[in-house]
């Protein structure tokens, strides 16, 4: 059913987990009190699960493979250049970045965020008549945007790959939050006023979202 499987016992976690390897094997983390056998049976029992899961990150590979050298750029792909002479850590020309070092590519991305969303936030608040106390940027991996009680806007500066539309529903979403602290029916009706086609932006985020931490 699956191939290389590899078992590592750790003493700092409590339950088993599972997860994919890019070349399509299976990294099994369990206590140390677990059973070979438990953890071969837990992956028969959950195999639809794990194979949507291999799948996923086989795909995932494959598009990796595919940007070498590229990265998305506001849903497009752009050139990407390492170039060590650089005087300044990156720059974005005609579709094409240099950058100093690999590490700067972060450097870049929090910088088109700045650049892009805030302005976007504070527009998209003026509709909705609300105002945020603060807005922050960083590598989140687990969720495109919040919003804190306190009125703090968060977002992932990953998003500066996806396309406009995309960027702004997600602003959009976070910033009606401000009015709706929830995502009640009367929460969704506030969205639709400025992104009627939200669920459209979701499905590129679930389809491509992936492409977007290829670096």
């Amino acid at each position: 059913m699956f191939t290389n499987i590899t078992i590592k016992r750790l003493k700092t976690i409590k339950s088993l987990r599972v997860e994919a390897t890019e070349e399509g094997g299976l990294l099994v983390r369990a206590p140390t009190y677990i059973s070979d056998a438990y953890c071969m049976d837990f992956i028969r029992k959950n195999s639809t699960k794990i194979t949507r899961m291999v799948e996923a990150k086989l795909e995932f590979a494959r598009a990796k493979n595919e940007f070498n050298g590229f990265f998305l750029h506001l849903g497009k792909k752009a050139e990407y250049v390492l170039e060590p002479s650089l005087k300044k850590p990156f720059l974005f020309e005609d579709n094409r970045l240099s950058v100093r070092e690999d590490a700067d590519f972060r450097g870049f991305l929090l910088s088109e965020a700045k650049r892009i969303i805030t302005p976007k936030a504070h527009d998209i608040a003026g509709f909705y008549d609300v105002e945020f106390k603060k807005i922050s940027f960083r590598d989140a991996k687990s969720r495109w945007g919040s919003c804190s009680s306190r009125g703090h806007l968060n977002f992932s500066y990953r998003l500066v790959g996806a396309p406009k539309s995309v960027i702004e529903y997600v602003v959009i979403h976070e910033v009606c939050l401000l009015r709706e602290l929830n995502h009640s029916e009367r929460f969704w009706n506030e969205v639709r006023k400025l992104s009627p086609a939200y669920k459209e932006s979701e499905a590129w985020l679930k389809k491509y979202g992936r492409l977007l931490f290829i670096r």
